[in-house]
C-alpha cells in the first residue's frame, strides 16, 4: 500500500485535465455555433437589406421624368456605371451601383451588417418609349440661326450650325447642337456669353409638318354682308359663299350649347369682329381670307376655343392692331405679321415664310413650321417657342420659351426614345 501512495491525485489530475479538455472543446464548440448563428443572422439581414436598397432605387428610376432618365443614360452612356450614395438601412447600410450594357440596366446592391455582407443584382430592362415631340427650346431650327441683335430667353438649338453674324444679340440659355454643328460668332461675343452659359452636344431632332385637313366641301351661295349699325348672331353650324364684316360690325358666335363650325370661300373682317358668347369650340376653316385694321376674332375670349385654318395661296397679313385670340393653321401662304398685329394662340404652318415685324407679337402660343424660314425683324415678338428651318432674328426681335404656352398635342409625329426603364427579375 506504501507503494501506491499519490495514485489517487494522479488519476485526479488526469480525469480534471480530461474534463476541462472537454469543457474548452464544448465551449469553443459553442462559440463558434453562436459565431455562425450571427454570421448567418446578419448575412441574412445583409441580404434583405440589400434587396430593401435595390428596390428603392427602382422605384426612384421608375418616378424620374423624362428630363431625370435623360440625365441618368447621359452617365451611364459617358462610363458605363454610375455610384449612388450609401442607404442606412436599420442597423446595416446597403451599397448601390448602376451597370447598364446594351439595353439592359443592373442594379448592383451590396448589403452590410457589421461587417457582414450579401450581393445580389436586380435586372431593369430598357424599352423603346414613344410619345409627342418634345419642345423644350425657345428656338430650334433644322437649319441656320441667325442671330443678328434681339433677346432670347431660353435655350436655343439646330441640327446644322448657328451663327452668330453681327451685332450684339442677347442669349439668356444654352445652345445645343449635334456634330454636324458649329458656332460661329465673334471671339468677343463667345467669350462673354460662354461664362454663364454653354455649348452642348446631342442628337438630332426632327419635328414633323402637321397633318392639314383637306378644305371641306362648300357648296353654298349664301353672303353674309355686315356693315354699320347691324348685328348678327350665328348659333349653328353654317356655309357661306362670301362672309364680310365692316366699320366696326360685331357678328356674335352663340356656342353655349354646341361646337359651331363655320365654312367660308371668302372670308373679309374689315374693323369687323368675331365674339363668342360660350365655352365650346369655334372653328373657321376659310379657303380666302382678309383681316383689315382693328379687326378681331375672339378678342379677350380662351384661344384654346377658336381655330381658324386657311387654304388661301396669297399672303395672309395682320399688320394693323388686328387682335386674333384664336390658334391660326396655315396650309400653303406666307404669314407677315406687323404694325401691333397679334396673335395670342398658336401658329401652325406648312406653308412660306414667316414675317414679324414692327411691334408685332404672337404672346402665349407657338410658332410651328418645321419647313418654314422665320424672320424676325423690327420689335416682333414671340412668347412661348419657335420652331422653323432656319430663324433669323434682327433689330429688336425677342424670343421667350414659356412651357405654359407650349402646346404640341396636334404636332404629327412621335419622337422615339430609349429612356423607359421596366422592372424585371432579380440575379
Amino acid at each position: 500500500m506504501r507503494n501506491r501512495k499519490g495514485s489517487t491525485i494522479v488519476m485526479t489530475l488526469i480525469v480534471f485535465t480530461v474534463l476541462m479538455i472537454f469543457g474548452i472543446s464544448i465551449l469553443n464548440l459553442m462559440v463558434n455555433e453562436n459565431k455562425m448563428s450571427l454570421y448567418h443572422q446578419y448575412k441574412t439581414q445583409a441580404y434583405y437589406i440589400a434587396r430593401a436598397g435595390a428596390e428603392a432605387v427602382e422605384a426612384a428610376i421608375l418616378e424620374m421624368d423624362e428630363e431625370e432618365l435623360e440625365k441618368l443614360n447621359e452617365k451611364l452612356e459617358d462610363n458605363n456605371k454610375v455610384d449612388v450614395e450609401e442607404i442606412l438601412i436599420g442597423e446595416g447600410k446597403a451599397k448601390e451601383e448602376l451597370i447598364k450594357e446594351d439595353n439592359v440596366l443592373t442594379i448592383k446592391s451590396i448589403g452590410e451588417v457589421k461587417g457582414v455582407k450579401n450581393i445580389l443584382s436586380k435586372i431593369m430592362k430598357e424599352e423603346l418609349r414613344k410619345g409627342k415631340t418634345k419642345i423644350d427650346y425657345a428656338i430650334f431650327s433644322s437649319g441656320d440661326i441667325k442671330l443678328g441683335n434681339g433677346t432670347i430667353e431660353g435655350n436655343i438649338g439646330t441640327n446644322h450650325s448657328v451663327i452668330v453674324a453681327n451685332g450684339n444679340p442677347n442669349l439668356n440659355g444654352d445652345i445645343y447642337l449635334t456634330e454636324k454643328g458649329n458656332l460661329s460668332a465673334p471671339d468677343w461675343w463667345e467669350k462673354s456669353w460662354v461664362k454663364t452659359h454653354y455649348i452642348k452636344s446631342g442628337k438630332e431632332i426632327h419635328y414633323e409638318s402637321i397633318k392639314f385637313p383637306s378644305f371641306p366641301i362648300n357648296n353654298s351661295n349664301i353672303d353674309l354682308i355686315q356693315g354699320g349699325s347691324n348685328q348678327t348672331t350665328i348659333s349653328t353650324s353654317k356655309d357661306y359663299n362670301k362672309f364680310e364684316v365692316n366699320a366696326n360690325t360685331k357678328i356674335y358666335i352663340d356656342n353655349t350649347k354646341e361646337d359651331i363650325i363655320l365654312k367660308i370661300k371668302q372670308f373679309n373682317l374689315n374693323n369687323g369682329h368675331i365674339i363668342l358668347l360660350g365655352n365650346n369650340k369655334l372653328t373657321i376653316y376659310v379657303e380666302n381670307m382678309v383681316i383689315g385694321s382693328g379687326s378681331t376674332i375672339n378678342y379677350e375670349g380662351n384661344q384654346k376655343n377658336t381655330n381658324v385654318f386657311y387654304y388661301g395661296a396669297s399672303r395672309l397679313i395682320i399688320s394693323g392692331n388686328q387682335k386674333l385670340f384664336a390658334n391660326l393653321y396655315i396650309n400653303n401662304s406666307e404669314l407677315e405679321l406687323g404694325g401691333s398685329g397679334s396673335i395670342v394662340g398658336n401658329v401652325y404652318s406648312n406653308g412660306g415664310n414667316i414675317f414679324l415685324s414692327g411691334n408685332s407679337d404672337i404672346t402665349k402660343g407657338l410658332i410651328y413650321a418645321p419647313k418654314t424660314d422665320i424672320n424676325f425683324t423690327g420689335s416682333g415678338k414671340a412668347y412661348g417657342a419657335v420652331i422653323g428651318k432656319t430663324v433669323n432674328i434682327s433689330g429688336g426681335g425677342k424670343v421667350v420659351y414659356d412651357p405654359n404656352y407650349v402646346d404640341n398635342s396636334i404636332i404629327g409625329g412621335e419622337s422615339t426614345e430609349k429612356i423607359l426603364f421596366k422592372p424585371s427579375h432579380y440575379k
